[in-house]
C-alpha cells in the first residue's frame, strides 16, 4: 500500500465532474476520465476504437457494480468493471450507453 492523499490526488485541475448513479443514488464526483484509443484490425483493415475509462475516490462510489452509470459531458457511460484498490482509489472501465 502506497501512502497516497486521495484528494490531493483528485486536484480540481486534474479532474471533470462526473454524475455517477446506482440505484436511487446520484451524485456529482470528481473523476479523471480517460477516453484511451487502441488500434485493432479486423480483416484487413485497422480500426481505432475507444476504451474509455475513469479513476475516482473509492468513497465515492461505495457499492459500485454493473449496474452504475457515469455521466460525462452529456455522454452516459455503463460501468463495465470497477476496480477498487487499497490505496483509495477505483478504476472504473466503462462503455457507451
Amino acid at each position: 500500500m502506497i501512502d497516497l492523499d486521495v484528494d490531493e490526488f483528485l486536484d480540481p485541475d486534474l479532474t471533470i465532474d462526473a454524475v455517477y448513479t446506482r440505484g436511487t443514488i446520484t451524485k456529482t464526483i470528481p473523476v479523471i476520465f480517460d477516453r484511451e484509443y487502441s488500434l485493432a484490425t479486423i480483416g484487413d483493415v485497422p480500426v481505432q476504437m475507444a476504451g474509455p475509462k475513469l479513476l475516482c475516490k473509492s468513497a465515492d462510489v461505495t457499492g459500485i457494480d454493473t449496474t452504475a452509470t457515469f455521466t460525462i459531458d452529456g455522454v452516459v457511460y455503463k460501468v463495465t468493471d470497477p476496480r477498487p484498490d487499497v490505496n483509495g482509489f477505483t478504476e472504473v472501465f466503462l462503455t457507451r450507453d
